[in-house]
Formats: structure tokens, sequence, C-alpha cells
């Protein structure tokens, strides 16, 4: 049953810190290169020197004409220097240098330039000259201020000091010769505007004294625009505004007075009654008058009779009071109707004289919106005529003073250190560069390398446990050199890191399957030269010292391994038992392990392997021994492995040489066991270099062969042992029988 791919992992910082390790040396050689090639050509590069000449550039604003009509943008800002900054880069302005210095004839400047004079015509040469100069000039504004740095670089550090200075002088004369052109166009341009300011003035005065005359405007101006006649007529009719105001005001309190009185002479009031005529200073005195009558003729007739004389008197008296109180009232109400008709012909008046003044002040101030008209065309045709006057001076003196913006602040001297190479900035960046250059390369090279190099490779491309880590191992350094047979180094080396990681391996294969543990191993891999035989001799060997009965089988019936490592006779073995001849049995090599070689090559591997004879053999050794382990031939160049695992239904030990493999190979070795639904036990990364690669994670067997190494040292190196392979060479002096060695 094919199991389900296994996510991608993490991935954690010792991985890219594995990579860096791994690919260390090609990442030091790329950084040493850098660093070795920059200091080399920084130290025999020839030295150029820089001269810098420092000018100021003030803001200025052109004074023969208005700023509007000399420079349409704003000349006072960002656009006014960047104009200036391209001028100091312009053709013309670099040509006018070159011939001011005569570069072009100068031995020095032409021998940097590299020109051939004589194949290049004057016109080519000074366009070559002029790209050459480009590559050396710079123009350097600094930053929120008005300097600017002007730099020439050169070989020769007076030819550049030389040629900074004379940038700067040429540009002050450049500049006085365009203000000088400009000058003159300016003093031809106002003398021409003068002479038609002139005759505008003329016209426009003409026009004003016309004017005047036909309408007889003689007044002075107090203020421009206003006639004194006009400020006259209009206080005039402010007055007679007033005087109408008043006269209609006292109209109106006569004719109320009026219509009282007449309205209380209708209703048939006494006239003594009548609030205007009782408040009469006269007809009080005469009611004051009349009252002392009536008390004096009260009291006399209480002494005489109504005939005497002095009664007759005083009522005579009384009659005549009263006759002149009728009269004084009569007097009263025409004095009111008289009051009346006074203000009602003062108020006519007045508006008579208010109606005639508004038409004099209206008709005045026509003419004055007309006279103001024409003096104010006389009036701005002269203030232009002035100006004009005052720009055509100023031109003409600051043409004669010959004045400029530009001022050079610090000159150029010839520089004492070169400006290039900079030697510790050059082999500072080759430090940087290169170390990036590097860890780039590694990261690189590891994108390159598609081959399994961990554990973390094999569970995500084979879909299988890791079941354990081989290191690389360096056998006659690990076993000796007198030993024959090094590969077997869990036999010589039982307390090595090696022999620690097939004891992980053995421990790995029992809990794959806990339940239902195989007994028979199929080990394999992907191509030659994996190491499948190492594994299965090594594994049979860690078995047989757990206190397993192993059998160990070279399946290999192409390129046996297994009589080669055991130093076994190979003349019968796996064939002459399929076959049934020959007599053929296990050989035991003591009394767990026993092995089973090849024997003679067979022209038919896959069908003797896939017979039923080699399954009844199969069936009967799993019955004899509790572990059978089987070397197969690799799976990619033929078919006997998987024929193996199929017939056998064994589990699969699927060796990966570390580096070597590449995952497209284990993804396609996983397809092709999955296909005939073999047991997978697991993997087996073999031949990793512990050091090299990184693996400093999966190093635990490290403490191992510390802690023991001691006390192997303390047994003594007097003490031989007996090697695996001098009991092979007497079992097979003995020949191909049955037989336990001890």
């Amino acid at each position: 049953m094919t199991q389900p791919r296994s996510p991608a992992r993490q991935i954690h910082i010792y991985d890219y810190l594995r990579v860096l390790y791994k690919w260390r040396k090609p990442a030091i050689l790329c950084f040493a290169a850098i660093v070795v090639i920059v200091a080399v050509a920084s130290f025999i590069a020839t030295p150029i020197y820089k001269a810098t000449s420092r000018i100021l550039i003030d803001r200025e604003i052109p004074r023969a004409l208005d700023i509007r009509q000399m420079l349409p943008g704003d000349a006072t800002g960002t656009e006014f220097y960047q104009t200036q900054y391209k001028l100091l880069q312009s053709k013309s302005f670099v040509l006018k240098v070159i011939r001011t210095l005569n570069l072009s004839e100068n031995r020095t400047f032409m021998a940097e330039t590299g020109l051939n004079k004589k194949f290049i015509t004057k016109e080519e040469k000074e366009g070559l000259v002029i790209e050459r100069f480009y590559k050396h000039y710079s123009v350097e504004p600094i930053r929120n201020s008005r300097l600017v740095d002007l730099s020439f670089e050169s070989k020769d550090p007076s030819l550049a000091a030389t040629v900074a200075n004379a940038i700067a002088k040429a540009y002050i004369v450049f500049i006085m010769e365009h203000k000088s052109s400009t000058s003159s166009e300016a003093a031809d341009f106002l003398s021409k505007q003068i002479n038609e300011q002139k005759i505008k003035l003329e016209e426009s005065e003409q026009a004003l004294q016309n004017y005047k005359e036909k309408y007889g405007i003689v007044q002075l101006t107090q203020e421009p625009g206003q006639k004194e006649s006009e400020n006259v007529a209009m206080q005039r009719l402010a007055g007679l505004n007033a005087s109408l105001i008043k006269a209609q005001t006292e109209r109106l309190e006569a004719e109320s007075r009026y219509r009282e009185v007449q309205d209380l002479i209708a209703k048939n009031v006494p006239y003594e009654s009548i609030p205007p005529i009782s408040n009469s200073p006269l007809i009080l005195t005469l009611r004051s008058s009349e009252a002392k009558l009536e008390t004096q003729i009260s009291e006399a007739s209480q002494k005489f009779g109504d005939k005497h004389p002095k009664m007759v008197q005083l009522k005579q008296e009384l009659e005549a009071t009263r006759q002149k109180i009728k009269l004084e009232a009569k007097s009263v109400v025409n004095a009111i109707k008289n009051d009346y008709a006074i203000a009602r012909a003062k108020e006519n008046s007045a508006r008579s004289a208010v109606e005639g003044q508004k038409a004099e002040a209206q008709k005045l101030s026509e003419h004055s919106i007309q006279y103001g008209v024409f003096l104010r065309e006389v009036e701005k045709n002269r203030e232009l005529y002035e100006n004009l006057l005052k720009r055509l001076k100023e031109t003409s003196v600051e043409h004669e003073f010959g004045a400029t913006n530009i001022k050079i602040i610090d000159s150029a001297t010839a520089p004492i250190h070169p400006a290039k190479p900079k030697k510790a900035r050059n082999i500072l960046l080759s430090f940087v560069v290169g170390l990036f250059m590097g860890v780039g390369l590694a990261f690189f090279l590891e994108y390159l390398d598609n081959t399994v190099k961990s554990p973390e490779d094999v569970k995500e491309h084979f879909n299988a446990p890791n079941l354990a880590i081989i290191p690389s191992i360096d056998f006659k350094a690990e076993a000796g050199e007198a030993v024959s047979s090094p590969e077997l180094i869990v036999h010589h080396k039982p307390k090595s890191i090696a022999a620690e990681a097939f004891r992980s391996l053995r421990t790995a294969i029992l809990f794959s399957f806990p339940e239902n543990p195989p007994k028979s191993f199929v080990v394999t891999s992907f191509m030659p030269q994996e190491g499948k035989s190492f594994i299965a001799v090594n594994t049979a060997l860690i078995m047989a010292s757990a206190g397993d009965r192993v059998l160990l089988i070279d399946a290999d019936l192409r390129r046996p391994m297994i009589h080669n490592l055991l130093k076994v006779n190979n003349e019968r073995g796996l064939t002459n038992m399929i076959v049934g001849g020959g007599g053929a049995r296990p050989l035991d090599l003591n009394e767990r392990l026993s092995v089973i070689p090849s024997g003679p090559i067979p022209p038919n591997p896959s069908e003797l392997l896939g017979s039923q004879n080699f399954l009844e053999l199969m069936e009967g050794l799993k019955w004899e021994y509790d572990k059978v382990v089987i070397d197969a031939p690799p799976i990619n160049s033929v078919t006997d492995a998987l024929v193996v695992s199929k017939s056998l239904e064994s589990g699969v030990i699927f060796v990966i040489k570390a580096g070597v493999t590449t995952k497209e190979m284990v993804r396609d070795a996983k397809g092709m066991l999955d296909g005939i639904n073999a047991r997978i036990l697991g993997g087996v990364l073999n031949n990793v270099r512990m050091n090299s690669s990184g693996y400093y994670h999966y190093s635990s067997y490290h403490y191992y062969h510390k802690y023991y190494g001691d006390e192997d040292k303390a047994n003594g190196d007097g003490k031989k042992k007996r090697g695996l392979w001098a009991v092979t060479k007497a079992v097979t002096a003995a020949g191909m029988g049955r037989k336990t060695v001890d």
C-alpha cells in the first residue's frame, strides 16, 4: 500500500549553516579570489588625481528688462540653478575650455586619451577630445547651498589643477559674454521702445489738452482723477439736499398743525378751546383777564344790582375781553394757515434747487470720467517712458561695469594624494562583495546539488523513514593496514561510530514493524557503488552479535561482492542451490552467522530468482534461521531486486549514498517498489561525511565513541583479535561443507 507523501519540513537555521559548512571551500576560494583581484588591481592601477575649484552662483534677476520679459520660468529657484549646471556641462562651454587651454595639443592629456593623430580628421579629433574631457570632468552642486564644485581628473596633478581653474575662469567669462550680448540686445530694444513710447505720451497729452479746452476744464486737480469743480458741485448738492430735508420737515409740521385746527373747527369746537390757539400767549393773557373780571362781577353782584354803574362797566369790560379773545383766535388760525403755505413754498423751492444741482453734477461727472481717462493715459505713458529711460541708463552702466553673479571661492591646487584608486575602500568593498558572492556561490552550488544529503531528504523524497546514518569510513585507518577485509567494520571496531550506527540500524529494523517484524530483508540500492553489500554484511554481523541466527545471502548474481568481503570460495553458492546440484550448503562462519555466496554467475539471473525453486529454498531457510539478509542487485540496472522483493515478501532496506544518489533516483526507486507492493522498511543514508557535510546534529555517535574509546585503549593493542577473514579462510580450505567455526 502506497504511503502518502510526507509534508515538506520546516527549514531551520542549521540548514543554512550546513550548506555554508558543506561548500566552505569554494565559498572561501571565491571570497579570496575577489579580495585578491581587487587588491592587486587597486595597487597596480595608475593613480588618478582630482583637482576641484569651488564657485558661488548668486541668484540674479536681470535689471535691463522686467524678469517676465527675460525669463519665462522661476529664475530664482530650482530652474535657475539647473540651467547653470547644464550650461557648465554644455558642449559649447567645454569646447571653449579645450580651445582656451589648447588641450588637443597637450601631450599629457592626449596621452591619456590614446588618440592616434595620423588616422583622424580635425573634427573627429575634436569630438573625441570633447568626449574624453567629459569622462574626466564633473559638476557637483553642494546641497542646500549656492556653491558648486568643478572637478577634473588626470594622471598629472598639475594638469588637473590647471584645467579645474580654467573651467571656473572660463565660466565667468562665458557668463559675462552672455550678459554683454544680452545687454546690447536689451539696449537696442529699449531705445526702440523709448521712441515709440515718447510718441504715445505726446499724443495722450495733446488729447487731454484738447478735451480740457472743449469743455472748459481749467481747475487744478487735488487728487489723481478728481477735479476741484467736481468737489464743489458735490458739496453744493449735499447742502441743497440738507436744505430740502429741512424744508420738508418744516412743511410737514405746519401741515400737521393746520390740519388739526381745520378738523377741530369743522367739529364746531370753540376757537379758544383748540390746543394750538389756547396755547397762544396773548390768548392766555386775555383768558386771565376774563377770569379776573368774572371774579369781580361775582363779588360786585353781592353788593350792587345788575343796573348799577359799576356792574354795567364790569360787564362791558368782560364782553370786550371776550371779543378780543375771539379776534385773537381767528388771527392765530390765519397765522397757522400762512405758516403752512410758506413752508410748502420753501419746500418746492428747495426741491427745484436740488434737481437743478443734480443735473449740473451729472453733467460735470460725465466730463470728469472722460477727463480721468485721458489723464490716466497720460500718466501711464509718462511712467512707462520714465521707466524705460531708467532701464536704458542701468543697462548702459551694467554693460560698462561688467558685473557678474559668479565668484570663485576656492581655486584648485595640485592634489598630493590620488583620488583613484581608493585602496582601503576598494579592499573593504571587496570583503563585503566577496562575502556575499561566497555565500551566494555556496547556496547556488547547493541548489545545483540535487543529491540526497540528509535524513529529511530521505523522508521527503523516499516517503519512508531513514533507518540509520552510516558515516563515511576510512577502512584502513579504522581497521589497520594489516587487515585484509577492513570493510567488516562491525567486527574490527565494534565500539566505533560506524558500529554504533549499525546497531541503530538493527534497532530501527526491529521496530519498523513491531507487530509483525519480517524475518528476511532485501538490501538494495538504485545504482551500483552505493554500498549495499557493505551494509548487508555489517547488518548481518550486528544482528548475529545480538544473539540471532543470521543467514547472509548474496543474491547479486551479476556482480557478487559478499565472497570478496568475507574471503570465502564462490565456486558453489546460491545458483547451485537453486538448480539443486553440486551439494551446495550454507557456510557457517560461526555458530550464529552463515553465508551463501552467489556461486557461478548464471546467464539468466532474473529467471532463477523468480523461479519456484528459489521460493521453496527461501521458505526452507526461513525456518532454520532467525534473520535472513539478502544482498540484491541495484533496482535501476536489473529487475532482480524487484523480483526477489515481490516473491519473498521480504522487508526492503534501500541504501542511499549521501551526496551521490539524486532525489529523482530516490523517487523513481520508491515508485518501482510501490509498483510491486514491496514491504519497505526504510532507507539507509550511507557514506555520510559527518564533518564536511555538516551533520553535526546527527553525530550523537561521537559521544558513544568518546565514552568507550578509553576502554579500547585500556585493553591495549598487544592483544590481537582473531579476524573473521581468518575464520572464513579455514572454512574455505575445508570445503563448502556445513561447519561451525568459532
